[in-house]
């Protein structure tokens, strides 16, 4: 199944994900609403457009592919590329960390960085 990952896609460009953004391209507000809280079912192709226009990347960039990993009917597929691969930077998982978890993680970080 594809995910839509525009919210993501926002946050790993640095850019804060707002409805407003969205309906400054044009983008009806409930549609935008539901791009970003991830209830949208299917895009309009005008919208990606401007999405990937106001963005700067491919919609490939916005949408993520869930296989089952039991289904073996795609293991020679060109889908198979766009399946989701893991992230080499976890940032949902820091969004969702209280400001004293987020501290313990920058400070880790910069142990490892330092190497100590």
């Amino acid at each position: 199944m594809f995910v839509f990952q525009i919210r993501e896609y926002f946050l790993q460009k640095g850019m804060k994900p707002s409805v407003y953004t969205l309906m400054k391209m044009g983008i009806a507000q409930k549609s935008a609403y539901n791009y970003l809280s991830g209830k949208a079912m299917s895009i309009r192709p005008d919208h990606l457009y401007k999405m990937c226009t106001f963005l700067n990347c491919t919609p490939k960039e916005l949408l993520r592919l869930d296989l089952p990993e039991d289904d073996a009917s795609l293991e020679n597929h060109p889908l198979k590329e766009w399946a989701k691969k893991p992230r080499a930077f976890p940032l949902q998982e820091f969004q969702d960390l209280t400001p004293a978890q987020l501290e313990a993680a920058q400070a880790a970080i910069r142990r490892i960085i330092e190497g100590n």
